[in-house]
């Protein structure tokens, strides 16, 4: 993803997270995830690191179940050091 594209997509993660309802978090919760996953031609790289790593806080501090479901898949998933790292660190957070 091109770096203008991820810095696009990150503005849009933030007010996205201005929303306090159940589907944001839920919608929230997709785009993290879609943003950590590695594509097939690049193993190891998320989509949009950028965003990832901006999501990341952001879903961890919302309530619900989705927010703990989303992390805690991504925690075995992610094989970026620095995006692994900080969902590791959201989830031990309370």
């Amino acid at each position: 993803m091109h770096d203008d594209t991820d810095l696009l997509l990150r503005g849009l993660v933030w007010a996205l997270s201005r929303d306090p309802g159940e589907a944001a978090t839920k919608l929230l919760g997709r785009v993290t995830a879609t943003a950590a996953a590695a594509p097939r031609d690049a193993p190891g790289s998320p989509c949009a690191r950028r965003t990832a790593v901006a999501a990341v806080p952001l879903l961890a501090g919302r309530d619900g179940e989705t927010p703990a479901r989303v992390l805690t898949r991504l925690s075995a998933t992610v094989r970026n050091k620095a995006v692994r790292a900080r969902v590791q660190a959201a989830l031990i957070r309370p």
